[in-house]
C-alpha cells in the first residue's frame, strides 16, 4: 500500500484540479451593507441544469480504494458538517488512474469545484462521526458520465493527516 500525506488546501497546488473558496467566511466583494451582505459569484458551477445531491459518509479508515472521474462534467461540493480529506489524481486522457495522487484537507464551509476529468471519490471525514456533503453535478451525471475503479490492494493508498 503506497501512502499520502494530507496537504493543507493551497491554491497554487490546487489548480490542476480546479478551484475552491471558503463560502463561510468569503473574501470576495459583496453587494449590501450593514445586517445583509451577498457575497456574488464566489465559484461558478458551469451552465445548465446543476443538480443538487447530498454524499453521507460514515467514519471509515483512511485508505483509498476506490477512484472516480467525469469525462465531460465538472463536479462541486462542500462539507456541511464538518472537515474532510479528499484525495485526487489528475485528468487523464487513456482512462487509466495517473501514477501520483494528492490528498487535501478540506475545511467545513469550503466550496471545492473539480475539473471535468479529475480523479476522484467520496471524501473522508476527519473527526470519527458521519460526514454529509452537498454535492453539484449536472443532472444524472452519475448514470451518463462516470467511470468508476476499484483499486487493487497494491493500488491502493493510506492518506496520513
Amino acid at each position: 500500500m503506497k501512502n499520502i500525506n494530507v496537504q493543507v488546501l493551497d491554491h497554487d497546488r490546487f489548480q490542476k484540479y480546479g478551484q475552491y473558496a471558503s463560502v463561510i467566511n468569503p473574501v470576495t466583494p459583496y453587494i449590501g451593507f450593514g445586517e445583509i451582505r451577498f457575497f456574488r459569484d464566489i465559484i461558478t458551477l458551469g451552465s445548465g441544469p446543476i443538480s443538487v445531491s447530498n454524499t453521507v459518509v460514515e467514519p471509515m479508515p483512511f485508505v483509498v480504494e476506490t477512484m472516480e472521474y467525469h469525462t465531460a462534467t465538472a463536479e462541486s461540493f462542500m462539507m456541511l458538517d464538518g472537515d474532510a480529506v479528499i484525495c485526487l489524481g489528475i485528468a487523464t486522457t487513456d482512462g487509466k488512474l495517473p501514477e501520483k495522487l494528492e490528498a487535501f484537507h478540506v475545511p467545513l464551509g469550503v466550496l471545492v469545484h473539480l475539473n471535468a476529468g479529475v480523479w476522484h471519490y467520496a471524501p473522508f471525514p476527519v473527526k470519527n462521526k458521519q460526514l454529509n456533503s452537498i454535492v453539484f453535478l449536472p443532472e444524472r451525471t452519475y448514470t451518463i458520465d462516470c467511470t468508476c475503479i476499484e483499486l487493487s490492494e497494491n493500488e491502493k493508498y493510506k492518506l496520513n493527516l
